[in-house]
């Protein structure tokens, strides 16, 4: 069980990552065919990122967070990070190259605290979680398949949780890769997340203790598309070892979660996210 302190930084993080890390996953990956990077050792990417974002998924409450950011991957094959999770490339293409990544995929859900506040905040919080209840973390087990033809890449993640909303999880992208100026690049594309009826219940049904709680009416959620949008990440070095980043997204939330009287009464379908980071490189 994670302690309050822990679980205040990973739903900040599982946030950001829900909102608009999906599309970063994929644009990393450009950086490899532009650059033409070959990989022979770990890196360790240490930083931070600054977003406004949702309160929660489906509030119309925005909040100004810092929060840190790290990454470890090591060659083309390994890779972990809290957006990413913990992975293995055990089909991959070469650096620079088009074709397939596939393999597992490991992440954490790292569910709802109702208080709706933490550390992390540095402007804004909400209170429209009070009633709630908590959502525990789940560890959710899958794979993924990834492919890329010269400037377009997609690719589907598929995860099962284990605990926490023991629902079933889809993420699907559509990427275009471009350079921005001679060691930058780009990524913009559309994004869709499926979720299964228990996915869907756990974070916008209201059962009948929640609706005794919060006076809101019962609502029972189905199997369905969760939300579905556009992300756009733009990546540029300032020296070899120090990066800049900056992302934006708007997603949409699907029937399901938008047809909840808990999202039409305390929150808005308009998912709207934009942020930037630095990061430091570690090479050994």
């Amino acid at each position: 069980m994670l302690t309050k302190p822990n679980l205040y930084l990973c739903s900040a993080l599982s946030l950001a990552s829900t909102l608009m890390l999906p599309s970063i996953v994929m644009a990393q990956d450009a950086a490899e065919k532009e650059t033409q990077v070959q990989e022979t050792h770990w890196t360790l990417s240490v930083g931070a990122a600054a977003l406004v974002s949702p309160a929660y998924q489906g509030s119309d409450n925005y909040t100004l967070m810092a929060v840190p950011d790290l990454r470890l991957k090591y060659q083309n094959r390994f890779f972990a990070s809290v957006n990413q999770g913990v992975g293995y490339n055990v089909v991959t293409r070469a650096s620079g190259e088009d074709g397939w990544k596939i393999g597992p995929v490991a992440k954490l859900d790292f569910g709802r605290d109702e208080d709706g506040q933490g550390p992390f905040i540095v402007a804004g919080d909400t209170d429209d979680l009070q009633g709630m209840g908590e959502i525990n973390e789940a560890v959710e087990l899958g794979g993924f398949i990834d492919y890329q033809w010269q400037f377009l890449q997609t690719r589907l993640e598929v995860r099962q949780a284990l605990g926490g909303h023991d629902g079933l999880i889809a993420d699907f992208g559509v990427n275009y890769l471009n350079r921005i100026g001679d060691d930058g690049y780009f990524s913009v594309g559309p994004r869709l997340t499926w979720a299964s009826k228990d996915y869907n219940q756990t974070y916008f049904g209201i059962d009948a203790t929640q609706s005794a709680n919060t006076g809101l009416a019962q609502y029972n959620a189905g199997s369905g598309i969760t939300s579905y949008g556009l992300g756009a990440f733009a990546y540029k070095p300032l020296n070899d070892k120090v990066s800049f980043t900056t992302f934006a997204s708007y997603d949409r939330l699907g029937d399901e979660a938008a047809d909840s009287s808990f999202t039409k009464v305390r929150g808005t379908a308009n998912q709207f996210t934009v942020g930037m980071g630095v990061s430091y490189a570690f090479d050994f």
